[in-house]
């Protein structure tokens, strides 16, 4: 499935959540959030209404209109029959989400660049905290001593 930066505060930009961070925490309402049966509001009434402050559910997923009028969030409820939201700002309680350990896009990315970071680093930097430029100077420094000594080697 495509990653889909979703907006569940206020203003969409810094502090985005992208919808992966959402799957199986709960959402909670900040406006009334109408719930379907279907991701068509055409092809079904609105079966209930999420009062502001209600946990909606567990997301389970997400799934694109075929309308390509935006996303929807899908749950599943007692019985194990699915229902739907629609994803619009305004709607969903953002830090209720943060708090239940979902992530804004800004923090994934750090993350990210982190453990690239961790899983790039040399047995050195265990122990010392080297800058790349000086591990670069140290490894042809390095390379140069071992090409003297072969080429000692081979003139003896």
């Amino acid at each position: 499935m495509a990653k889909a930066r979703i907006t569940i505060g206020r203003v969409s930009g810094p502090g985005d959540i992208s919808v992966e961070e959402l799957v199986d925490k709960p959402i909670y309402a900040v406006a009334p959030v109408p719930v379907y049966r279907s991701i068509s509001p055409k092809e079904g009434p609105v079966v209930f209404t999420v009062q502001p402050g209600q946990n909606v559910g567990t997301l389970y997923s997400w799934v694109k209109d075929p309308q390509g009028r935006g996303y929807w969030f899908q749950f599943y409820d007692a019985n194990g029959r699915p229902y739907y939201t629609q994803i619009k700002p305004g709607l969903y309680d953002k830090q209720a989400a943060l708090a239940w350990g979902a992530r804004t896009v800004e923090q994934v990315e750090q993350d990210r660049q982190e453990r690239e970071r961790a899983d790039s680093a040399g047995p050195l930097d265990d122990l010392f905290k080297i800058p790349p430029s000086t591990k670069e100077a140290i490894k042809w420094a390095a390379l140069g001593v071992g090409g003297l000594l072969v080429l000692s080697i081979i003139r003896k």
